[in-house]
Formats: structure tokens, C-alpha cells, sequence
């Protein structure tokens, strides 16, 4: 398992999506990453990956951005859960494994 919490709120859309690349093909077979992010309901915040949101720690992105991610790498989505909220801030933790097949 690699442990990846606190970190995407701080990337932008391409950093995180090369970095995850580079992640799920260090995993072992059954092995997995787990990542927490920000989503929101908020058009006004979803999906902002501009440099100062990333310095703030505030970049968000909506639970499809991780299906698009994980397949474009040659990785699925396990599983990707609400795990706290505060006001329209929703926190999740998803897990991407390698695709099978």
C-alpha cells in the first residue's frame, strides 16, 4: 500500500496524474495507492488547478477526474469514499490498484 493523504490538494491536475503513474507501477500485485483529496460541490472551486491554489492547498477535484486518471495510466479505481466534510469541502479517499487483463 502506498499512502498518499494530505498531498493532491497541493498538485496540479498533470503532476498528480504522472505521479500516480509512477506509483501504481511500483505497486506489487495486490498492492494499492491510497489517496485523499478535496471535492466539492462548488462550481466556484471544482476543479482549480491554478498556482495559487495549489500553494493554499486548495485544488479540488470531482471523483470522475480519478476514473479519467486511473484508466489513462493503465490503472482502476477500487473503491473512493466520503470520508469527512466541512461546509461544501467534501474529503475522500480513493484507492487505484493496476488494471487487470
Amino acid at each position: 500500500m502506498v499512502m498518499h493523504h494530505l498531498v493532491a490538494q497541493h498538485m496540479s491536475h498533470d503532476n498528480l496524474r504522472t505521479q500516480l503513474y509512477d506509483l501504481v507501477r511500483s505497486l506489487r500485485k495486490d498492492g494499492f495507492v491510497s489517496l485523499q483529496y478535496s471535492a466539492t460541490a462548488s462550481l466556484a472551486m471544482a476543479d482549480s488547478d491554478d498556482s495559487d491554489y495549489q500553494k493554499m492547498g486548495a485544488v479540488t477535484r470531482d471523483p470522475d477526474w480519478f476514473l479519467a486518471a486511473a484508466a489513462s495510466i493503465g490503472a482502476v479505481v477500487v473503491d473512493d469514499t466520503e470520508t469527512d466534510a466541512f461546509d461544501d469541502i467534501r474529503f475522500r479517499v480513493v484507492r487505484i490498484s493496476r488494471a487487470t487483463g
